[in-house]
C-alpha cells in the first residue's frame, strides 16, 4: 500500500452512513499502520485476561463471553477482508450478509483455550495485512455490494479496523 492510499474513505460516496462510527473510530489515514498497532495492543489484554482468569466471564446476561468476544472479531474480519478482496477484484454479484449471533453459537468458543484463539486472531490480521498491501488505488476505489450495501474497498477496510477498535473499547469497558 504506497504512502497515496492513506487517506480516509469519503463518507457520501464511499459508504453508507452506518460505517462512519467506526470508520471515525480509526483516526489515521494510514490504515496499514494502524492494523499493525492494533495486533500490538493485543497482547497485554491477553495477559490481563489470563491473570484475572476472566475468558469465560460476560458482563450481563445474553452478552458475549471475551472468548466469544474475541472469536467474533476473528470472524468478522475474515468476512471484510473477503469482501474488501471481492471488492477489490471487481465481483459485481451481491455478497451475502451474516447473522454474528448465529456465528458465534456455532462457532463453540467456549469450548476453545483463550491463547489459542488470540493466536489464530494475530494470523488472520497478518493474512489481512499481506492481501491489502497487493491492492492498488483503483482496486481500493472499486465499489461493491454486501449484504444491505454498497461500499468501496477501501471503506471495508476502515470498517474492519473500526469495527475491532470499538469492540476492543468495549472489552477494557465492560469486561477487564
Amino acid at each position: 500500500m504506497s504512502s497515496e492510499l492513506n487517506y480516509f474513505p469519503e463518507y457520501t460516496t464511499e459508504y453508507p452512513e452506518y460505517f462512519k462510527k467506526y470508520i471515525e473510530l480509526v483516526g489515521t489515514p494510514n490504515l496499514l499502520s494502524f492494523l499493525k498497532e492494533q495486533v500490538k495492543r493485543r497482547d497485554p489484554i491477553l495477559e490481563q485476561i489470563l491473570e484475572l482468569q476472566k475468558a469465560d466471564f460476560k458482563y450481563a446476561e445474553n452478552k458475549w463471553t471475551i472468548k466469544e468476544l474475541i472469536g467474533h472479531l476473528v470472524d468478522t474480519e475474515r468476512i471484510m477482508m473477503h469482501r474488501a478482496f471481492s471488492f477489490a477484484r471487481g465481483e459485481q454479484q451481491l455478497l451475502p450478509g451474516f447473522d454474528e449471533n448465529q456465528y458465534v453459537l456455532n462457532a463453540n468458543f467456549g469450548s476453545r483455550n483463550i491463547t489459542q484463539i488470540f493466536e489464530e486472531w494475530n494470523v488472520v490480521r497478518l493474512n489481512s495485512i499481506f492481501l491489502i498491501q497487493t491492492f492498488s488505488q483503483e482496486a481500493l476505489n472499486n465499489i461493491g455490494s454486501a449484504s444491505t450495501y454498497q461500499a468501496s474497498c477501501r471503506a471495508v477496510l476502515y470498517l474492519m479496523a473500526g469495527h475491532e477498535e470499538h469492540h476492543l473499547n468495549v472489552l477494557k469497558e465492560m469486561y477487564i
